[in-house]
């Protein structure tokens, strides 16, 4: 867990999942609550544990909540951390059958990176449907030709 995703001990993480596409990320956010109870020592070597500077903003879309995957964690992980004052995890979610939420494409993908660069962001992974892959790609390449040295090699990531 972690070294597949080149999770970095601190900085902003920044995933996108959708539908089944947040699995890939639900061991991150197991890591992230072993971390908030302190019995991160379960998640291995000490190099390998998160720190005090770590932080995951988690986008998550589902159609609807009876088809969501995990959101019972996600919701109380997320009430968790406002209860506690920690902002190591904050949860963006999205449910297409309930209030016409806006849609993910290149603006808004655009905005949730405004104001981050290479030195706070350090990984942002996409995983979801083709057509949600093919977004974030194409919004990705936008911004990398806008402004090829706002992101290192291999932050942006769409699985």
């Amino acid at each position: 867990m972690g070294k597949s995703l080149n999770i970095h001990p601190d900085g902003v993480h920044m995933a996108f999942g959708a539908g089944t596409g947040v699995l890939p990320f639900m061991d991150l956010v197991a890591q992230v609550a072993f971390y908030n109870l302190g019995i991160d020592q379960l998640m291995g070597d000490k190099q390998d544990r998160l720190t005090d500077h770590f932080k995951l903003r988690f986008y998550v879309s589902f159609q609807s909540r009876k088809d969501s995957i995990g959101l019972e964690l996600l919701e109380a992980l997320h009430e968790f951390c406002n209860q506690t004052g920690r902002d190591n995890f904050e949860l963006h979610l999205r449910i297409s059958n309930e209030n016409k939420p806006r849609r993910w494409d290149a603006a808004f993908i655009n905005e949730q990176l405004v104001g981050e660069s290479e030195k706070s962001l350090k990984k942002v992974w996409v995983c979801g449907p083709p057509v949600m892959a093919e977004t974030f790609d194409f919004a990705f390449s936008g911004m990398k030709a806008q402004n090829p040295n706002r992101f290192g090699t291999g932050v942006l990531e769409v699985l």
